[in-house]
């Protein structure tokens, strides 16, 4: 009945917003009650219908899900070319989305070898080819912009920045989206790149979708993060996409500072901080801003805050999922969700996450992870908070998903 259901509703209104998420469903409640041939079916379907658009037109969102899930469908069945044909096509066509990410990650296990990041076929960074789009008039700004981040006057240089016109083109949009991300206004940054059609990334200079995950506060997070025992990738994956490094962000629920706390959670944190984490004077003074709404907003305060957080949420869940639906909407709903999707495996959870915000949420963060490690610390770097994300045999046993006690 549920299948008929999506069915209709998509054929009834094909060009409804929320068409991509009903044809997502339908693929999933089929993988669910292990009617894999039916999902399969549907999956063919997107890939075909998506396939045969030009490259720009196409449904990220949609076809990256169905290039994906077709290839968990086939190494399922042990059609392990089928699986690894699918995957290094989401891998090369869908770089710097969720399921690019994954499919990235799981052809690896398979293959049991590292594959470049995409798009690999691209040119060497030229510093002077980049900018050789603009005219003199614009050139001679950039010049002057350049000036002022060599003497540390960002916010003066983004303000010039903002005068450079980019007539819609993609070449001016780098350039743009490069001086931004240098000046640190990364959400603006990605927001310029993010405008850039797929179709004209592949002639970008290698290393250019860096400019989609900045890192900021470096040694702060590497330092609190060690002593919790946490991963300093995940860290920055959660900040990412909770404020893009703004210490001043502030959300509509009142979620504050750069890990986006809320005062409840800062003031439960403070009075809970391990004094093996923070000594002395400085725990005094974070347990005491940790009551401040104001205080929120000092980087180092949140931080260490922020980090404890997360570290205690590993503690209690053993899992980097379960962090982060708690994280984001609750430990009431987490628990809710547990008892209510019955599945092992930990990608149909996600599929199945009943809060939209919640479900991109935790997509969004696990991409952003996979991307700092490849773009930061190299190809050879583990990484158990995805592991748990392949299939079957290529997974590892190392999260467990199996609460502990605090």
């Amino acid at each position: 009945e549920a299948t008929k259901f999506y069915q209709e509703y998509v054929e009834k209104f094909p060009a409804a917003e929320h068409r991509d998420s009903a044809l997502m469903s339908l693929v999933m409640l089929n993988v669910a009650v292990n009617q894999r041939d039916l999902a399969y079916k549907f999956v063919q379907d997107m890939i075909g219908a998506e396939t045969a658009k030009a490259i720009d037109d196409r449904s990220t969102k949609l076809h990256s899900f169905a290039l994906f899930w077709g290839g968990r469908i086939h190494f399922e069945r042990g059609e392990l070319l089928e699986a690894e044909e699918l995957w290094r096509r989401v891998a090369s066509e869908y770089y710097s989305t969720f399921y690019g990410a994954v499919g990235h990650y799981v052809l690896e296990k398979l293959l049991n070898y590292r594959i470049a990041l995409q798009p690999s076929r691209a040119q060497p960074f030229n510093e002077q080819r980049v900018f050789a789009v603009f005219n003199s008039e614009s050139l001679d700004r950039i010049s002057s912009i350049k000036r002022l981040l060599v003497l540390g006057l960002k916010s003066q240089a983004s303000c010039e920045v903002s005068e450079l016109d980019m007539k819609d083109q993609p070449s001016r949009k780098l350039a743009v989206a490069l001086l931004l991300n240098a000046g640190g206004s990364w959400l603006k940054s990605i927001q310029t790149y993010s405008q850039i059609p797929r179709s004209h990334r592949h002639s970008f200079p290698l290393g250019t979708e860096k400019i989609l995950f900045p890192r900021a506060y470096i040694d702060k997070i590497e330092k609190y993060a060690k002593k919790l025992r946490t991963d300093a990738d995940y860290i920055y994956a959660i900040i990412r996409q909770e404020s893009v490094f703004n210490p001043l962000a502030l959300s509509p629920a009142g979620a504050r500072g750069l890990m986006q706390l809320m005062p409840g959670t800062a003031r439960y944190e403070g009075r809970s901080l391990r004094r093996t984490y923070v000594k002395g004077s400085l725990r005094k003074k974070v347990i005491r801003q940790s009551r401040s709404k104001r205080k929120l907003h000092e980087a180092d305060t949140n931080i260490i805050l922020g980090v404890h957080h997360v570290s205690r949420l590993m503690n209690r869940y053993n899992s980097p999922i379960f962090v982060l639906t708690s994280y984001n909407a609750s430990p009431n709903a987490t628990k809710r969700w547990r008892e209510k999707i019955k599945t092992r495996d930990i990608m149909t959870f996600i599929e199945r996450i009943p809060y939209r915000e919640t479900r991109s949420y935790v997509k969004l963060v696990l991409r952003n992870y996979f991307y700092y490690k490849r773009w930061y610390t190299g190809p050879e770097e583990k990484m158990p908070y995805l592991d748990i994300l392949a299939p079957g045999r290529l997974a590892t046993k190392e999260f467990t998903g199996q609460s502990k006690k605090m």
